[in-house]
């Protein structure tokens, strides 16, 4: 019995001997309209389809898993760019809670900044002391997010947190963990907290330049 719990499939697949299907679709004994290859794990795929593709010739198509629902990974390449660039916005609205934290922090030091002026201190380096404080409240934020986002998504891949519900092949949600997406959000978090920890240091200089 083949039964996948989704009606779309299990109301039009159906699984039997190749000669029964031959016979009712008048194909020869030899004729078939597609082979499927199940590759062994660690193979690399795109080596082994040029092989078989330059051994058929061009009178047959040879596709691999992607190729063949194509229009399906490319809505979900579509959604995940799309969810990327909204978590992105999030991210910059949240991450403008630097510039208030900088705001208040230069408010609250401002004796601190006499005082430094007083000894000597040139205009950079004070306010090279704020900039490095935003960059590592970027970089804290960041390495914290990204370490919780691994160990759900890990804990997702291997436990199951979030369940998908009857009706589906899969019990969990499924989840893919992959280095490039993580150093991307990475670096996008690094590079707004840059970019907005690098204003309040910015007014300060333009305050002093005006004060002088």
């Amino acid at each position: 019995v083949f039964a996948t719990g989704q009606q779309q499939y299990d109301d039009a697949t159906l699984i039997v001997p190749l000669t029964l299907a031959q016979d009712l679709f008048d194909y020869a004994y030899n004729e078939v309209s597609s082979v499927e290859l199940k590759l062994a794990p660690g193979t690399n795929v795109d080596k082994v389809q040029s092989a078989i593709a330059h051994c058929l010739g061009d009178e047959f198509v040879v596709q691999n898993r992607y190729e063949q629902q194509a229009d399906f990974y490319r809505i979900l390449q579509i959604e995940k760019w799309i969810t990327f660039l909204i978590l992105t916005f999030i991210v910059l609205i949240a991450t403008c809670n630097i510039i208030g934290s900088l705001s208040m922090l230069m408010i609250n030091k401002r004796a601190d900044i006499a005082l430094f002026d007083a000894l000597g201190a040139r205009n950079a380096k004070i306010r090279r002391l704020f900039l490095l404080e935003g960059w590592m409240i970027a970089v804290y934020g960041a390495v914290v997010g990204i370490v919780l986002g691994v160990v759900l998504c890990l804990l997702q891949q291997h436990v199951g947190i979030i369940k998908m519900g009857a009706g589906y092949m899969v019990e969990n949600y499924p989840v893919a963990l992959r280095a490039g997406d993580v150093v991307l959000v990475f670096v996008t978090v690094l590079a707004l907290g840059f970019v907005l920890a690098a204003y309040p240091a910015s007014v300060l200089r333009q305050r002093r330049v005006a004060n002088e």
